[in-house]
């Protein structure tokens, strides 16, 4: 306090001395004041000073205050300074990880790694970007690295138990989660993996104990994201759907505190409206690329999120001219997310036109072919991005020979399915029940009228009707797909592909209905403003809503 007392002095004294703002900031960043923190840091800094603990200290103290970009700017500058400072090159690498610019991250954690083979943090971290990136196999390697340097570090192994459980390796899974339970008995992170390979295993008793056991005071924020999500789910199992619902919601609400974003309704209507009006059926015909049938053809599956896109792609997936490719992100979402992307291409003349769209179609081609490397033979490429279900209009322009499915879910069940899942990046109308309708309610009325436009080869299958008679309702789509039925896609689930997605367990398991009418459990819990912005599209897309106890169609 005295040493404050003696800067704050110094700092008045001399206001244009940047080491005296600095040293004021760093007493403040170990005080635990990250803003006062920042304050001071930045004038020392706009003042000229040039020491690379400097820039390290202010990108800390920035990314305490998750301001990323500013703290990844702030370690670079570090860097620039001294190369070899790996403390700021490990945290360049968090600060990318949580922008979510994977492949910078991954950078910098192989350069941190190459220069300290020890650092287990590095080498931890690491292994979730690849996680996050879908290659769970090197995520477990990096994760089994970790944990077998450091036994005792709970944390690792629990890590190793969650990459595990996701490649439906339970028993490895359960090892690992008890094995670091051993270690820290409260964990919360081995707790959530345990629990969710019995839950898989329906020892649901066994698995709420497990979770009840950890203790969230010594988790991370994302961890306790994952408990409540899982502490949902299996209190729905069990049938305690007060609980289940207040748990997810929990979830929900831990996961809302980590965002800078909030889902905007007007923003939103008013892109999707512009997009109609641009794109009428005489533009489409005039601006659509003339066909130029390519191997694989792009076949694209969608559908709100938790709608059954993961279930359709991996029954397709095991059929001989199907590569299935899960959820591709490709430049197509990247160029087309502008609010004013179609307002633009409107104003292109029409060679500058032809030129944009022709190399959004090449990029997306390449993709694919690199998917289907391994099957030449294969008719299609799948993608199964769920929301390129408000991307038809452009999917159309690109791809005349595309085929798309929509998979259809009741509108409660689809809506409730996404609310409840935690997903950690984006997706923010995801964070409230009423955003989360509202996104389903405009894209599906997007989708209306994007799926009529001439020439764009469109089927709609219903979720329901897949898992209760899917042998006809595959039939249909291999016959839209021109192609052969092959009975090996009603045995999806002994397909050794693992799905990537939220539905990564539920596509192991054989067909089960416990997943229709779901909502009825939660119909005393939904707002009425969610009901009534669905209300419209149930009676549009020819749902019912229905009463746990009764069979009669309830008032929305």
């Amino acid at each position: 306090m005295q040493a404050e007392t003696l800067l704050a002095d110094l700092v008045k004294a001399q206001p244009r001395n940047p080491t005296y703002h600095y040293l004021s900031g760093y007493a403040a960043l170990q005080g635990g004041r990250h803003a006062e923190a920042a304050v001071a840091m930045g004038k020392a800094i706009d003042l000229g000073l040039t020491d690379p603990a400097a820039f390290y200290h202010y990108g800390c103290t920035l990314a305490a205050l998750g301001r990323y970009p500013e703290a990844a700017n702030a370690f670079e500058q570090s860097l620039a300074l001294k190369p070899d400072f790996l403390p700021a090159r490990t945290n360049l690498a968090s600060c990318r990880f949580e922008l979510r610019d994977f492949a910078q991250a991954e950078q910098h954690y192989r350069q941190t790694l190459a220069s300290d083979p020890s650092n287990l943090a590095a080498c931890h971290n690491l292994g979730q970007v690849f996680y996050l990136t879908q290659r769970i196999g090197e995520a477990i390697e990096y994760f089994k690295r970790a944990a077998e340097a450091a036994p005792n570090v709970a944390e690792f192994r629990a890590s190793l138990a969650t990459m595990q459980e996701a490649d439906n390796q339970l028993d490895a899974a359960e090892s690992s989660a008890r094995t670091a339970l051993a270690s820290e008995p409260y964990n919360v992170t081995a707790a959530v993996a345990l629990a969710r390979v019995l839950r898989r295993r329906e020892q649901t008793t066994e698995a709420l104990t497990a979770l009840t056991a950890a203790d969230l005071r010594t988790s991370m924020p994302r961890t306790a994201i994952a408990y409540w999500s899982e502490r949902g789910q299996t209190l729905e199992v069990l049938g305690r759907y007060r609980e289940a619902f207040d748990a997810y919601a929990q979830s929900k609400a831990l996961l809302a505190e980590t965002r800078t974003q909030r889902y905007d309704w007007q923003a939103t209507e008013q892109a999707l409206a512009s997009e109609r009006s641009i794109l009428t059926p005489e533009r489409v015909t005039a601006w659509a690329l003339k066909p130029e049938p390519s191997t694989p053809a792009p076949l694209f599956i969608v559908g709100f999120p938790r709608s059954g896109t993961t279930l359709l792609e991996q029954m397709l997936g095991c059929h001989s001219l199907i590569v299935p490719c899960g959820e591709l992100e490709t430049a197509i979402e990247r160029e087309t997310s502008s609010s004013d992307y179609f307002d633009n291409l409107a104003k292109l003349n029409e060679n500058d036109r032809q030129a944009r769209l022709q190399a959004l179609r090449m990029d997306y081609l390449a993709v694919l072919r690199s998917h289907a490397e391994h099957a030449p033979e294969a008719r299609y490429a799948s993608n199964k991005l769920p929301l390129n279900l408000m991307r038809i209009g452009i999917i159309r322009l690109l791809f005349p020979e595309a085929r798309i499915i929509h998979v259809l879910r009741h509108p409660l069940d689809a809506v409730l399915s996404a609310y409840f899942t935690p997903f950690l990046f984006g997706n923010e109308w995801s964070l409230r029940l009423t955003d989360t309708a509202h996104l389903f309610s405009q894209s599906w009325r997007h989708a209306e009228t994007m799926q009529r436009l001439p020439g764009t080869h469109f089927l709609r299958v219903r979720y329901e009707d897949l898992v209760t008679h899917p042998e006809p309702v595959l039939k249909e789509v291999l016959a839209f797909l021109d192609l052969p039925w092959e009975p090996a896609c009603l045995d999806f689930h002994q397909s050794r592909r693992i799905a990537r997605t939220a539905s990564y367990a539920q596509v192991t398991r054989t067909l089960y209905q416990t997943s229709k009418k779901r909502y009825r459990h939660y119909l005393d819990y939904i707002d009425v403003e969610t009901l009534a912005l669905l209300q419209p599209v149930i009676a549009e897309a020819g749902y019912e809503v229905e009463y746990l106890n009764s069979l009669q169609i309830a008032p929305v």
